[in-house]
């Protein structure tokens, strides 16, 4: 019988400051905040402690990640859409890791995650909501904490249509997908 991986916690640290790396790349941060960002940006992402969403419910979930957003916001000087993509994007890239996502028990809340909001997924929830029915965008910049829940209020619905967790739709609409451009899509 194989004894259960336990990550100790210097490796566990290590990896979250991988995960924080690659989230948040040159290209990620690009014109949403500015030069010198990209570190602070970096080690507050690895510094989360994620076992406080450890047996979170839908309600306990939205209130952390709230509260995350908001001190991101102030310690990092980051606007609240970038702050809240920034956030999104490193849990999504946490759930997707095998080795932190069975630590922190992650695919327990999955469901909760967000989908990460940039112009790409703005626009393709947009686009699959029809005309009038999401707010204009107008840049993660810009975004702020109501219009980002219409959007994931429907990122949701689509996703559960779709039979995937919404967090999984920033995937699915990447535009870099080979098999969508194989496609033609």
């Amino acid at each position: 019988m194989t004894e259960k991986y336990v990550l100790k916690d210097e490796y566990r640290n290590k990896l979250r400051c991988r995960i924080a790396n690659s989230a948040i790349g040159p290209s990620t941060i690009r014109g949403m905040a500015k030069k010198g960002t990209i570190a602070p940006a970096r080690l507050f992402l690895a510094q989360i402690d994620l076992s406080k969403f450890i047996n979170c419910d839908a309600e306990e979930f939205a209130k952390l990640l709230d509260g995350i957003t908001e001190q991101y916001r102030n310690e990092v000087k980051l606007h609240w859409g970038t702050a809240r993509k920034f956030l999104n994007i490193f849990l999504r890239d946490c759930l997707y890791n095998r080795w932190v996502c069975e630590d922190f028990q992650l695919s327990e809340i999955g469901q909760f995650f967000e989908v990460p909001l940039d112009s790409h997924v703005a626009r393709e929830l947009k686009q699959k909501a029809g005309r009038g029915k999401l707010p204009r965008w107008r840049g993660v910049s810009r975004l702020d904490a109501p219009q980002s829940k219409q959007f994931q209020n429907y990122a949701d619905k689509l996703a559960k249509s779709e039979g995937v967790w919404r967090v999984d739709l920033d995937i699915i609409f990447w535009r870099g997908d080979l098999s969508r451009r194989k496609q033609g899509i």
